[in-house]
């Protein structure tokens, strides 16, 4: 009779804990990282050529944008909204 008391027990401690626990790292993971400003600008590093204008989330170094002429571009550097893109 002990043992199953204390089986209740460990099962309703585990319950609540999963439930006020579960709840505070699924509200962590659903937090959206907003864009600092409300559209970036992808440039060719070299001739300054606007290549894309990124709006609804952040543009970051290591970012690749490929182009209509099937260039991949590299982000290197954010200055601000304009990002700076090597080929």
């Amino acid at each position: 009779m002990r043992t199953v008391a204390l089986i209740v027990l460990g099962l309703a401690l585990l319950i609540i804990i999963s439930l006020v626990v579960r709840p505070l790292i699924l509200v962590k993971e659903r937090r959206p990282q907003l864009p600092e400003f409300p559209y970036y600008v992808i440039v060719d590093l070299e001739t300054e050529t606007p290549l894309a204008y990124i709006s609804s989330i952040p543009v970051t170094v290591g970012d690749e944008l490929i182009t209509r002429e099937n260039k991949l571009y590299r982000v290197v550097a954010v200055e601000g909204n304009t990002a700076y893109a090597r080929f």
